[in-house]
Order: C-alpha cells, then structure tokens, then sequence
C-alpha cells in the first residue's frame, strides 16, 4: 500500500491542480490513484462516489473504496461507513465508529458518543459523556451536545 501526504480535493484545489468545478478531473484522479493502490484515494473514490461529484451517485461502490480503504486503518474511510451504515446496520455503524474512534477521529468520536446515547442506558450515557469531551475541542457540535447532556444531569 503506497502512502502518499493527504491526497484529498481541498489539497488538489489548494495546490491549483484543481479548481471548484473540477469533479469530473478529480474523481479521474481518484480513481487512477486507487488504481495504484494509494490509500487516501480510496476513500476520496468513496466519497466521490457517496455524493455523485464527478460520477454517478453509487452508494454501492462509496462502501466498497471506502471497505477497501477502512481494512488498512483509514480512520476516515472507518468513519464514514459508520455514517453510510447508520440507518441501515447499527451494528456495522458502531464497529465502524469505534474503530475510527480508536484512532482519535474527531467525527467519530462525537458520532459514537451519539450513538451509545441511542440506545439509552447509564453506562453509556456516562462513556458518551467521556468521549464528547475528548473531542470537543475541535468539534463544535460535540461542544453543544455535551453542554445539554450537563445540563440534563
């Protein structure tokens, strides 16, 4: 598995090999770099494909860059199958935001704080509380959530 620095859209516009309407160059991008087996480039295939920039909407294939790029520990890739499973696997939903929590991602901590409140027992009420306050620093949502859980108690 190659590494490359952070291949995402925001580095390519920031580095002018894009511009805002560029998708269609992009996901080409994207997919020559997953083709090559860059890690960052399956999960923006991902993403790519979650939203339908530069592509077609294809839920089907977003999990499968993203599976592909969550398997080697893209804590983003993790992060947003247990967005994409949410409604459909808890189950899946939460083994995913845990993993991507593991490695300290920010939206995956707050999302499974959100879901260990979901299904309303102390326990988890008090780990929610524990992990929306890791990561309210740099997530203002967690930051408002955690202010009506104190408020509650």
């Amino acid at each position: 598995m190659r590494k490359w620095p952070v291949i995402g859209r925001k580095n390519l516009l920031r580095w002018g090999l894009l511009n805002k309407e560029d998708d269609h160059l992009a996901f080409s991008f994207f997919k020559r770099s997953s083709e090559l087996d860059f890690l960052g480039a399956h999960c923006s295939l991902g993403y790519m494909y979650e939203q339908g920039r530069g592509t077609s909407k294809n839920i089907y294939e977003a999990e499968r860059y993203y599976l592909k790029a969550a398997n080697l520990n893209h804590a983003s890739a993790q992060c947003n199958l247990g967005f994409l499973y949410e409604h459909k696997d808890e189950v899946k939903s939460f083994f995913w935001y845990s993993r991507a929590a593991k490695q300290n991602h920010p939206r995956a901590v707050c999302n499974l704080a959100l879901a260990q409140l979901a299904r309303h027992t102390g326990k988890n009420e008090m780990e929610s509380v524990r992990l929306l306050s890791i990561c309210t620093p740099v997530h203002t949502r967690a930051k408002k959530i955690l202010s009506r859980l104190l408020n509650d108690f």
